[in-house]
């Protein structure tokens, strides 16, 4: 029987945002709303792309250990 069934937009980031929404709600206990509504990234080539409500600590961290990110 099915546990969940959800969708998230996004074209090429779907199976990347499927992934953090599931890992959210499976590994941090998030009901599925606050999984859904939290701050997602997406890897692209050799950079990462935030969305505008990541936290400014969580840019800070990326970019202290190396990250190329973008927003």
């Amino acid at each position: 029987m099915p546990y969940l069934s959800f969708v998230v937009m996004g074209g090429d980031m779907l199976p990347q945002g499927q992934v953090q929404v599931s890992l959210n709600h499976l590994e941090h206990g998030m009901n599925i709303q606050v999984a859904g509504e939290a701050p997602r990234f997406q890897y692209l080539n050799d950079k990462v792309a935030l969305e505008s409500k990541c936290s400014s600590k969580v840019q800070f961290d990326l970019i202290k250990k190396g990250t190329k990110i973008f927003l």
